[in-house]
């Protein structure tokens, strides 16, 4: 898969984004404008020449600066003292007008590639599938992905996933004809069945959520097929708490991993 290529989500596919989530979602303060371009907060990397940019996609009800004010950055930069680390304002609306992807790439990562001798993507719950969108269709932008309870798809997405034995033995069926819901995650699942049938091949993909967390059930089905190292399971639930130990266990893992 090359770097142009259209991965799902990708801008052509008017609105298939907007039924991946229930409308009940769309309460009026996750329908604040999508900006052009996107706003993000950038965290310079502590004296010294970033070679590394890690990029935070939020969650459906967090907003960019939840980050710092979880002190997502400053755990960034202890494991990974070279990272400039930039926290996007990447909420619902992009999702819903599908121009996450765009807005991502042309507004936040295109300008800075020449800077960076590696991009690593961090996405929490809604942020999870932005970052896998987003690898999807430049899979050769992104060195390391790293997903803190990843939100996947509702059941109808991975039970066939499991009915068939699980990712590495799922066939994905043809979305020709699919509803733009189940093409979408279909497309979701595909990508990560790529990943975990070539894991040492970047993006490198790692996981990490709480044995409570509302997403338990997709996330296992993936964490079941990937390398035992890149996944991380402890107590918790789909909150903080749970996932900022989580981030520094990931952040160990990947930072150790060979470049």
């Amino acid at each position: 898969m090359s770097k142009h290529s259209v991965g799902f989500f990708a801008p052509r596919r008017t609105r298939r984004l907007a039924a991946l989530l229930p409308l009940v979602l769309c309460a009026c303060h996750l329908l604040r404008p999508a900006k052009t371009p996107m706003d993000f907060e950038l965290h310079p990397a502590p004296a010294t020449d970033a070679d590394v940019l890690v990029v935070l996609l939020p969650g459906i009800e967090s907003v960019a600066a939840d980050f710092e004010l979880h002190g997502f950055p400053q755990r960034i930069q202890a494991a990974l003292p070279g990272a400039d680390v930039l926290a996007v304002d990447a909420h619902f609306a992009y999702y819903w007008q599908d121009s996450l992807v765009t807005r991502l790439h042309e507004d936040v990562l295109r300008p800075r590639l020449e800077r960076y001798e590696q991009v690593w993507l961090l996405g929490v719950s809604l942020g999870g599938l932005g970052a896998t969108a987003y690898a999807s269709a430049y899979p050769d932008v992104v060195d390391r992905i790293l997903l803190l309870a990843p939100y996947l798809g509702r059941p109808h997405a991975y039970e066939p996933v499991l009915a068939e034995g699980g990712v590495l033995r799922w066939s994905p069926p043809d979305t020709q004809g699919l509803n733009p819901e189940r093409a979408a995650y279909v497309d979701c699942w595909r990508f990560h069945r790529e990943r975990c049938r070539a894991p040492d091949q970047p993006p490198l993909v790692y996981i990490g959520y709480g044995r409570s967390d509302r997403f338990r059930v997709a996330n296992g089905t993936l964490a079941s097929a990937m390398p035992p190292e890149r996944c991380v399971i402890q107590e918790g639930g789909h909150n903080w708490e749970t996932w900022t130990p989580l981030l520094d266990a990931l952040l160990e893992r990947a930072a150790a991993a060979p470049q």
